[in-house]
């Protein structure tokens, strides 16, 4: 037995474990345009945060959210562009196979200075006193930040000598002392005390092929070398030795963080132990697999100053790790149990272990001892979805299979309540909440209310025939301060008042969002109630319901909410299936992602967790996560300012680059256009390299209303008659110490003044000449539209119509067309449809219309009615949910609900109106089909 549980934890923990022991993330550059197929042979980042990369057609410039391509002369043949080099001022140099180029700080090509365009470059080094180092196939060359050749050393009359025009020069690099080492198809030399000449550095057992990356650490010379793999050197002795990694072909070599980054050519890229050159871990391309690296095919690598791996490849791009801070925690104890990967559904902490319900069954955990491993056939059931310890037993309630008891003690499980089947041995139980009064325990299922007392008799039963409770799925019971017991059901919620022993809906006020999904009820220490449902906003209430409101930011537009919780600050943390927001219940939601630690954005419904630490434990689709509280958190995709760095102007004559951008400070600009403007468009740099809805940004002109960014960091402002003068302001959502300024002048021309001028009298002349011609023509149609309308209204009531419905206020195709497109656009955005309580006054509220205008345009104009129009969007919802995989992971039922349907049998009417099947033939198709 003992040996069958052993072989059982083995099994699960290998599943478990990801592959090659590396959980870094990466994302390529072709998420941010058509780049995912080049050639990337050299990365450099410079000071201010771009990320520059050398490919076949020019020079790919980054910022984690825009990539763009600047051209260069000649870039079309292969591994034209080959070195970079920062210099003052943010701008940077750039070695060719043509020559040395120069880019400004704002990423346009400098005119090539005379001299510079003679040379074949092949490496760049910038050293002190504003001077450039420039490898050569004719030897080394110094030149200042502007491009002018300065005074060559003398050199050694020595055929390889570095600077002399003979010399080929092949790579350079800096020692810790500040000299630099030049290599040459057969030499290796070293600048030599006081700056004048040069050191042969020893060579005798090197392999003939010359050295394409260098890179120091602790006085090590690591090589990489193409046809004879990594070769290191003591820079004190001048020994050299190969360092054996089993792949040859070696195409680039850094240093960071005491680890040694090698790229190779099909074998990824190795992490090196300097100290005992063992492999510390693989990175390699792992087929469908997320995150995963593009290709094994590395030409260069870089580390950058926050510590991201960047990698390019032989055409397949640039990947980049995801910059993490480490906020969040995936649990690994490495003795017993790792995390990653689980989709946690239930925590249960105490002092003697921790419990984890997931898919694959219960894990307890034993600080000093093996974990206690319940799955089939020892549940009926591996799906987990509530545990709570009452009395020192643990209730494990579970997705099909019942209910069950378990002592951590001895170690035994038992049945509950066996002689009720339904839904103790076979149904679903969703919620186990104890009562503080009396210790009674109510039971959420598939059929209805439980409550129990301790030693396990039934005190009552609730269903929808003999009380109020709604018909479905019971999900949450939670009791407040006053005792009142919030019942959850998938059709509305009720309350369970102490007083009467009944459950009660009369005495929520009926603006309460009584018949809504509610999933989540949690009361925070200020006695504030929040009620968040399937979908939609969450809702804020005190006990006595006398106010209710909403979180509103666009950090939770279109967000899932799973769980809340208070850590002890009085911050509330919010889990959705987008990441993560701390709201500090004021003015600051903060939103975390991928940058910060977690595995993955998408959180499961799961009540968290706090332990005598001061941690925080979430459930994840891809592990458990911990949070330290101890310490005040904070965002690392927010501490780096919003830079405007793409500016581009449009006009009546062209659209063009703005170049004038002064910088006041690091964080207040200000921009004046030298022409006349109609809009300005300005792109933003967060610097964070993180996925782009990791955080939320927002915009606010001249103190107005803050407006989300798209994810895009683009904001577009218009040049209006009354004003020419903008302040924007922009920032993180909800982060008001991290705000950048933005000054904008848009001068207006003479010509523009005056066109304004005649615009404004011309318009008071038509519409005097409109008032007088209505006043003196309205009494002849007068009489005529009574007799219309009379006629329009008899006609109608013929009909069977409301008498003159739509006849007074029609509307024209131009601007039917133009609502419907509104519409299409609001649907496409806001995917409104998946609200299963979305009505026509609230679309007609975002459309900017009445309700009987859009009534209006679905009668006459689309020839249906309004949830007809709502539920082709919604059949739509359900086939992309499919056809992305879900019908693997989700029944049918639970596909129609995601798409907005109320119910089932609404969902297959509408299904089968519109694609003529029915919803099981298309899945059927799907399936055949794939």
């Amino acid at each position: 037995m003992r040996l069958r549980l052993l072989l059982t934890i083995i099994i699960l923990l290998a599943a478990l474990l990801p592959g090659h022991g590396n959980e870094r993330y990466y994302r390529n550059i072709g998420e941010m345009g058509d780049f995912g197929s080049l050639t990337i042979n050299a990365i450099h980042k410079d000071s201010t945060g771009f990320v520059w990369m050398a490919a076949d057609p020019g020079i790919l410039r980054t910022d984690g959210v825009h990539t763009r391509l600047i051209p260069l002369p000649g870039a079309a043949h292969p591994l034209h562009v080959t070195s970079f080099a920062s210099l003052p001022g943010c701008r940077l140099a750039v070695g060719t196979r043509t020559g040395l180029h120069f880019i400004n700080q704002l990423g346009h090509l400098e005119p090539q200075p005379p001299g510079s365009s003679t040379i074949e470059v092949t490496s760049l080094l910038h050293l002190a006193a504003d001077t450039l180092l420039v490898g050569t196939t004719q030897g080394l060359k110094l030149f200042d930040s502007t491009g002018h050749e300065l005074r060559q050393p003398r050199y050694i009359p020595h055929p390889s000598q570095p600077f002399n025009p003979e010399s080929h020069i092949i790579s350079l690099a800096l020692d810790p002392a500040g000299r630099y080492i030049a290599t040459t198809p057969s030499h290796t030399f070293r600048q030599a005390p006081g700056g004048r000449d040069f050191e042969l550095l020893a060579t005798d057992n090197l392999p003939l092929d010359a050295p394409v990356s260098l890179t120091i650490l602790d006085n090590q010379l690591w090589m990489a070398r193409m046809a004879s793999g990594l070769w290191v050197m003591d820079l004190n002795t001048g020994t050299t030795h190969e360092v054996h990694i089993d792949n040859p072909v070696v195409t680039s070599v850094t240093a960071a963080n005491g680890t040694i980054y090698v790229g190779t050519d099909g074998g990824g890229v190795i992490l090196l132990d300097p100290a005992t050159e063992t492999i510390r871990e693989r990175i390699v391309h792992q087929p469908n697999r997320l995150g995963a690296p593009a290709s094994n095919q590395v030409y260069s690598i870089m580390v950058d100053s926050h510590g991201l791996l960047w990698v390019g490849y032989y055409q397949h791009g640039a990947d980049y790790a995801l910059n993490s801070s480490g906020l969040f925690e995936t649990y690994n104890d490495p003795r017993w149990l790792n995390s990653h990967g689980m989709g946690v559904r239930t925590i249960t902490i105490t002092p003697r272990y921790t419990a984890v319900g997931t898919r694959q069954g219960l894990i307890i955990h034993h600080p000093q001892s093996r974990p206690d491993t319940l799955r089939r056939p020892r549940l009926a059931s591996d799906i987990v979805i509530a545990v709570r310890e009452i009395g020192n037993q643990l209730y494990i309630g579970t997705y099909g299979g019942g209910m069950s008891v378990y002592d951590p003690t001895r170690r035994q499980l038992s049945p509950f309540a066996p002689e009720r089947p339904m839904p103790f041995t076979r149904g679903h139980i969703f919620a186990i909440t104890p009562d503080s009064d009396n210790g009674d325990i109510w039971i959420g299922t598939s059929d209805g209310l439980f409550r129990y007392t301790p030693d396990g008799r039934l005190r009552q039963h609730f269903t929808s025939t003999n009380s109020i409770l709604p018909p479905g799925n019971v999900y949450e019971i939670t009791f407040d301060s006053r005792r009142r017991g919030w019942v959850c059901t998938e059709n509305g919620i009720v309350i369970y008042d102490p007083i009467t022993g009944t459950l009660r809906a009369d005495i929520l006020p009926p603006t309460f969002p009584r018949q809504e999904k509610i999933r989540v009820v949690y009361e925070d220490s200020r006695h504030r109630l929040y009620l968040a449902p399937e979908k939609g906003r969450v809702k804020i209430t005190d006990l006595d319901f006398s106010r209710l409101d909403s979180l509103d930011y666009p950090a939770l537009a279109g967000a899932d909410v799973k769980a809340l919780t208070e850590d002890p600050r009085g911050n509330i943390w919010i889990t959705t299936n987008r990441g993560i927001m701390r709201w500090n219940r004021r003015d600051e939601m903060l939103k975390f992602g991928l940058a910060d630690g977690l595995p993955s954005m998408q959180f499961i419904q799961c009540t968290p967790a706090h332990d005598d630490q001061g941690n925080l434990w979430f459930g994840n689709s891809s592990g458990l996560i911990k949070l330290d509280t101890r310490t005040e958190p904070t965002n690392s995709s927010t501490t780096h300012p919003l830079l405007p760095t793409d500016i581009t102007a449009g006009g009546d004559d062209n659209t063009h680059c703005v170049d004038n951008i002064h910088v006041i400070d690091s964080t207040h600009f200000d921009i004046t256009l030298d022409r006349h403007c109609t809009a300005v468009n300005i792109s933003f740099s967060p610097f964070t390299y993180t996925t782009p809805d990791a955080v939320t940004y927002e915009y606010s002109i001249d103190n107005g209303p803050w407006t989300p960014i798209p994810y895009t960091l683009t904001a577009t402002i218009y040049n209006t008659f009354t004003t020419h003068r903008f302040t924007i302001r922009v920032r993180p959502e909800g982060n008001i110490h991290n705000i950048t300024t933005i000054d904008i002048t848009m001068p207006r021309s003479i010509a523009m003044k005056l066109i304004m001028a005649l615009g404004i009298v011309a318009l008071l002349l038509v519409v005097y000449i409109i008032y007088v011609w209505l006043r003196v023509l309205s009494h002849r149609y007068r009489d005529k539209n009574r007799e219309t309308l009379d006629d329009t209204n008899a006609t109608d009531t013929a009909a069977g119509d409301r008498p003159g419905k739509y006849r007074s206020n029609p509307l024209n195709t131009v601007d039917s067309h133009r609502i419907i497109t509104t519409l299409d656009t609001i649907m496409e955005r806001q995917r409104l449809y998946t609200d299963p309580n979305l009505t026509i006054g609230q679309l007609a509220t975002l459309a900017g219309i009445s309700s009987h205008k859009l009534s209006q345009v679905f009668s006459q104009h689309l020839n249906m009615k309004f949830y007809d129009y709502v539920n082709r969007f919604r059949v739509n919802e359900f086939k992309r949910i499919a056809s992305n995989g879900g019908a693997s992971r989700y029944t049918l039922t639970a596909m129609a609900e995601k798409a907005g349907f109320s119910s089932r049998a609404t969902f297959f009417r509408h299904f089968k109106e519109i694609e003529g099947i029915s919803p099981g033939e298309y899945l059927r198709r799907l399936t055949d089909n794939p």
